[in-house]
């Protein structure tokens, strides 16, 4: 029996790969949202069982707030993918190859044109969507967007030096969605290990956007 569930467990992922390769090629721009919208919304479903369920004492655990996965599964599946694989196809095209320079050239392009008003449109879009007042979500940009992009540089430049020189372009996407899910689950552990372990405390507000995290709770400062 175990050697037929791996059998069909390998099956599974051989099949379920060879479609997602398939609709890169045929629906790239639909195919990337998919999959980045549900690596955002699992991100934060992530997040939020380390800080609700896993890292707080039995009786301060909190429970799921579905309506914030969903938040994140909306922005990162409409608003940043489609910025993010325009972006791509744009610094493919202008500087193609994976010589050293044009590595270096195309991460200094993502950190100092791309991330600032990504992590900016973030929070904005994310106080938005909560129902918060223009003034609020001004408020928080400046209070959060610095450090936020300290974190960032530190995170993706790495990563994206990995993105282009070894990643295809069409799978760009798809790596970053990746990353994001990684950074989100580090960002929820130093944002834990930070703050007072108490109830109230453990419902924060981390960075993110399409590379930063937030959750719908009261801020808390990194």
């Amino acid at each position: 029996m175990l050697t037929n569930i791996i059998r069909l467990t390998k099956r599974g992922i051989t099949t379920t790969t060879r479609v997602a390769k398939s609709s890169l090629t045929t629906f790239p721009l639909a195919t990337n949202c998919l999959i980045y919208g549900t690596m955002t919304g699992l991100a934060e479903l992530s997040q939020q069982t380390l800080l609700y369920k896993i890292l707080p004492d039995p009786e301060d655990r909190s429970p799921y707030n579905l309506a914030s996965v969903a938040r994140y599964a909306t922005l990162g599946g409409l608003v940043f993918c489609p910025v993010l694989h325009v972006w791509y196809q744009w610094l493919d095209r202008v500087w193609p190859g994976t010589a050293k320079l044009v590595v270096a050239q195309k991460v200094a392009l993502d950190i100092i044109l791309l991330s600032p008003p990504e992590y900016a449109s973030f929070y904005l879009l994310l106080n938005l969507m909560m129902g918060e007042t223009w003034q609020t979500a001004k408020l928080e940009v400046a209070k959060k967007l610095p450090t936020t992009l300290i974190f960032a540089t530190a995170f993706w430049v790495p990563a994206q030096i990995i993105n282009f020189k070894f990643v295809s372009p069409r799978m760009r996407v798809v790596f970053v969605a990746g990353c994001t899910f990684i950074e989100f689950n580090i960002l929820a552990f130093l944002k834990n290990k930070k703050i007072s372990p108490s109830k109230e405390a453990l419902k924060t507000d981390c960075v993110a956007a399409g590379k930063v995290l937030s959750s719908c709770a009261p801020p808390v400062s990194l």
